[in-house]
């Protein structure tokens, strides 16, 4: 009968190079290679082996296959749950990309708007709107309400403060809308 050292110090280095050879893991070639030889001297106790290094062999073989299997299935796993994770991300970027923030938040910068000139005077209110919705120059919507250039430019200027500081956290977006009327 063969003893636990005896087949371990034969055994151990060769096999655990063989296993080495195709799992690539240190750690899981020792784990097979100890489990492998371990199993061998039990069935050797328990019935005699013809030859020990054909049935090490197989076992080797055999568990080596396992490991490899489990693993091609970890990574083929890995692949899809990646994958899956790649498409989400890929559609999440696209989304964003193709989000254009001046359109989403247009209403609720025209409201602030709007709210903000029922705090004007109707003078002012009428004069903004006929110079940044309507595109009308400085010069005609002094002469349509018989006032002087400079007082338009007041108004409109006392306009512009107020939305600027309604607006202070659109002020990108608030420019782009605006310059959307002008025109």
């Amino acid at each position: 009968m063969i003893t636990w050292e005896t087949l371990y110090t034969e055994h151990f280095r060769k096999s655990f190079l063989f296993v080495k050879s195709y799992v690539f893991d240190d750690m899981a070639a020792e784990d097979i290679v100890s489990e492998c030889i371990l199993q061998t001297w039990q069935e050797s106790r328990v019935t005699p082996i013809a030859s020990i290094k054909a049935y090490l062999f197989t076992l080797l073989k055999n568990r080596s296959l396992d490991y490899l299997k489990h693993e091609r299935i970890k990574y083929k796993s890995f692949d899809a749950i990646s994958n899956n994770h790649f498409n989400e991300l890929t559609l999440r970027i696209n989304t964003l990309e193709a989000c254009l923030p001046q359109y989403v938040l247009t209403d609720e910068i025209m409201d602030i708007i709007n709210e903000t000139l029922t705090h004007v005077l109707p003078l002012s209110k009428e004069i903004f709107i006929q110079s940044r919705f309507s595109g009308h120059s400085n010069k005609k919507i002094a002469e349509n309400m018989n006032i002087t250039v400079k007082n338009v430019e007041y108004h409109i200027t006392k306009v512009l403060r107020l939305l600027r500081e309604s607006l202070r956290d659109y002020l990108i977006y608030t420019v782009f809308i605006l310059s959307t009327f002008l025109h």
